[in-house]
């Protein structure tokens, strides 16, 4: 094969010193980029040498017979120029991440091209080594050191029996908490029930400490007799985070007191209702009640002894408010009692006090059930009814009539009749037809029964009939 003189042409040579230029542009970026070789690696890890970066030829398949070319000049291949000087104050002193500059005239570094693993330098070794252990490119747990103890907490006396005490005495104890672990214990949270108060807590206790968690127990609101209160204590303790604390005994009274919960029923616009209650003691202790007193001054109260320092009878009365619109209230009524030495101990009773009109409707909703009207559906019977009473719940202290009775809704027929003039009525309901429509299910209707009593002139009523 003949090659020809014209071959070397002016392009070709520009190529050939573009390929050179890029070699040598992409062998200072190679430089940049690669991270310096890690220390402590022998060459069984870095793999087999690269003839490149020996810079040595690489081996090539063995070159035949040279071809006969004409004796024609060839064209000198142009140096490589040296890329630019550092800008002034660019030094590679000054500026570590630059490559060193070259100088002009000398040969290009050999190009290195490393087999090791590459490391980002943004990678932490610990997530590299974490990394390679899972095999999968994944981060693996961080494990706790292996002469790793977690915190234990122990409560040796997680009861506390306070015995018999009286009532409205406060009761307050210290609960020793042992941490039996080798790590810090955290004492996060403590959730007393009701009537059991949280008072303190040691928050943080040391490996093989102690702490203390202190409670009150407030017993004025609770009932005589046997009481059991908790609290939940909440820990960082890994196999038991949950334990429970108790306290427990029985709560005394120096005087029973009957009925518990008084209930006084009132009626609005009278003059006053009552009720009776007893005290009789019921310890061994010398006591006597010195006052009696309500909470918000409604209930007005009498007391009388009956046994010398044994029984008393307490006659507590509400006034009702005739402008209040409250139907009911509850009061609490605080006995004071003084024993040997002037300990004075506070009982206390919740009265209930309930208010009603003065005139009474029973019942004040009429309901007709379908089995009711089936005489009337087959026409068995001219009609069905329903008796309502209206009374006058304070009989000695005014009379009232009946005015008028009003329909104002469904077909129904009312009348009354006189049980006790002033004091009594009876209201009859009738229902004497039903609807020709089948698809009919039910008949609703409202009446007004209206009275000369100026607090309830007008008193409403419900009726229902099912059909």
């Amino acid at each position: 094969m003949k090659l020809s003189v014209k071959a070397f042409t002016p392009s070709c040579l520009v190529v050939s010193l573009a390929m050179i230029l890029g070699l040598a542009g992409w062998k200072a970026f190679a430089d940049e980029a690669a991270p310096a070789k890690p220390a402590g690696l022998n060459p069984a890890q870095i793999g087999p040498p690269n003839p490149i970066s020996q810079n040595k030829p690489a081996p090539g398949p063995t070159p035949g017979p040279a071809p006969q070319t004409s004796q024609a000049p060839q064209t000198p291949t142009p140096p490589i120029p040296a890329p630019p000087a550092p800008a002034p104050g660019k030094t590679p002193a000054n500026n570590p991440g630059a490559p060193p500059p070259v100088k002009a005239g000398a040969p290009a570094s050999p190009i290195r091209l490393s087999t090791g693993p590459v490391t980002s330098p943004a990678t932490p070794a610990s997530a590299t080594a974490a990394s390679q252990a899972t095999g999968s490119g994944k981060f693996a747990p961080i494990l706790p050191p292996k002469d790793y103890s977690p915190p234990v907490m122990e409560i040796p006396e997680k009861r506390f029996d306070f015995g018999s005490i009286f009532k409205g005495d406060e009761i307050v104890h210290r609960y020793l908490v042992a941490n039996k672990g080798g790590s810090p214990l955290i004492i996060q949270n403590i959730k007393p029930s009701c009537g059991c108060t949280y008072v303190s807590h040691d928050k943080v206790i040391p490996p093989q400490g102690n702490g203390y968690i202190t409670l009150k127990l407030d017993t004025s609101r609770l009932r005589a007799g046997e009481q059991t209160k908790t609290a939940e204590v909440v820990s960082n303790d890994p196999k038991s985070p949950k334990d429970r604390l108790y306290m427990q005994g029985k709560v005394v009274t120096a005087y029973k007191i009957t009925p518990e919960n008084p209930r006084i029923e009132a009626v609005v616009g009278s003059k006053q209702a009552s009720t009776v209650v007893t005290l009789e003691k019921e310890v061994q202790q010398p006591f006597k009640v010195v006052s009696v007193k309500s909470q918000n001054n409604r209930i007005l109260s009498d007391l009388q002894e009956t046994k010398a320092g044994q029984a008393y009878r307490l006659n507590l009365t509400a006034v009702p408010d005739p402008n209040s619109k409250i139907p009911s209230y509850s009061e609490r009524v605080n006995i004071e009692v003084e024993g040997e030495g002037g300990k004075k101990i506070n009982q206390e009773i919740s009265v209930s006090v309930q208010f009603k009109e003065r005139i009474t409707v029973n019942p004040r909703t009429i309901w007709f059930q379908r089995n009711e009207v089936k005489d009337l559906r087959e026409k068995k019977t001219p009609a069905v009814s329903k008796t309502v009473t209206v009374k006058n719940e304070t009989p000695g202290e005014f009379k009232f009539k009946i005015t008028q009775l009003e329909v104002k809704e469904g077909d129904f027929k009312v009348t009354q009749e006189t049980v006790k003039d002033g004091d009594e009525y009876r209201v009859i309901i009738s229902l004497e037809k039903l609807p020709e429509d089948p698809n009919v299910k039910s008949i609703k209707g409202n009446i007004v029964i209206h009275t000369d009593d100026p607090s309830n002139k007008e008193i409403q009523m419900r009726v229902i009939a099912y059909i």
